[in-house]
C-alpha cells in the first residue's frame, strides 16, 4: 500500500516553489518536509495518520488542516481534512 501511495505522489517541490507558497500565503514559517508529507497524506490517505502526530498538530495550528467527524451518525470517528488554505498550497505546488 505504501509503495502505491509513493508512486501516486507528485514530485517533491523545489525550494523556489516553497518560497512562492510561503510568500503567497504569508505563512510565518516554511513547511518542513515532514509537514509537507503529512499534508499530502491528509489529501491521499487521511486514515493513515495518527491524530496525535506532531506534524498534523503543526498543520492544524497553521490552519492548513482541520479534524472533523466522518459522519453525523458517527461523531466520535475523526479524520483530518484539508482546509481551503491547505488545498490551495497543494495546488500551488502542483498546478497541473
Amino acid at each position: 500500500m505504501a509503495a502505491r501511495l509513493m508512486h501516486e505522489m507528485p514530485p517533491a517541490p523545489t525550494r523556489q516553489q516553497m518560497q512562492l507558497v510561503n510568500t503567497r500565503f504569508k505563512m510565518k514559517k516554511f513547511l518542513t518536509p515532514h509537514e509537507l508529507a503529512t499534508l499530502l497524506l491528509v489529501l491521499l490517505a487521511p486514515t493513515q495518520i495518527s491524530l496525535t502526530d506532531p506534524d498534523l498538530n503543526a498543520l492544524q495550528q497553521d490552519s492548513l488542516v482541520e479534524i472533523t467527524s466522518v459522519a453525523p451518525d458517527a461523531p466520535d470517528v475523526l479524520l483530518p481534512r484539508l482546509t481551503a488554505q491547505g488545498e490551495a498550497i497543494l495546488k500551488k505546488l502542483n498546478p497541473a
